[in-house]
């Protein structure tokens, strides 16, 4: 069963798009790919041999896909459409675009989607030459924020490195489900701590700011 979460970065890519996925895992996002019709150059690249080897037995029935092991770009010589980094941590995801800025300067664009600390991740795109095109937030079991990034300038505001930009201005069904949710999890939180906290009224204000984006 391939998730929402890859079924939904699938949906942002075209049948004729070519495809970098870095931390490949199991091959799942080009069979997803195979199967919405692309037809084009797909790269699965990993720096462990379990999940290609993996990748090769679960893609065997799909042709004109190649895997790489190594980690990162560090060893892909030609540029591609789109490169996709899911499920990787933000210093991860941080290191690979560094260590290959060249390569990532020449590609279409980055689909990255990380569990934590994207609004580290968004102060660092934007400092470093690449701007936020489009924002997708999915609900599979929690809610991943997944950033269509490109290379460009761009000036956000705290509040939009803290939500994302498009996800601000969309404000679709997800995403406010999204807000409740962040705001119940401090409620919880105020509810198991005292007021004499340090962090109380932190979580406070927290809720407050929250509250006013919805």
């Amino acid at each position: 069963m391939i998730s929402k979460r890859i079924r939904k970065i699938a949906s942002l890519i075209g049948n004729e798009e070519s495809v970098l996925d870095i931390g490949c895992d199991h091959g799942y996002l080009a069979m997803q790919l195979r199967q919405n019709g692309n037809s084009a150059r797909i790269i699965c690249c990993d720096n462990k041999i379990g999940p290609l080897n993996n990748a090769r037995k679960n893609l065997i029935a799909y042709d004109g896909i190649e895997y790489v092991l190594g980690n990162g770009a560090e060893k892909i010589a030609e540029t591609v459409d789109t490169v996709v980094m899911s499920g990787l941590g933000y210093k991860t995801v941080i290191g690979i675009i560094t260590a290959s800025r060249a390569y990532f300067d020449s590609c279409g664009r980055m689909i990255i989607q990380i569990n934590t600390c994207q609004d580290q991740l968004r102060r660092w795109l934007t400092e470093n030459g690449f701007l936020i095109a489009d924002e997708q937030m999915v609900y599979d079991y929690k809610y991943y924020q997944i950033m269509d990034v490109r290379k460009g300038e761009q000036k956000l505001s705290e509040m939009e490195i803290r939500y994302g930009p498009v996800l601000l201005e969309r404000r679709d069904k997800t995403f406010i489900s999204y807000l409740h949710d962040r705001i119940e999890n401090r409620r919880r939180i105020l509810r198991e701590i005292d007021p004499a906290n340090a962090d109380y009224q932190k979580i406070v204000e927290q809720i407050r700011e929250i509250e006013s984006l919805l």
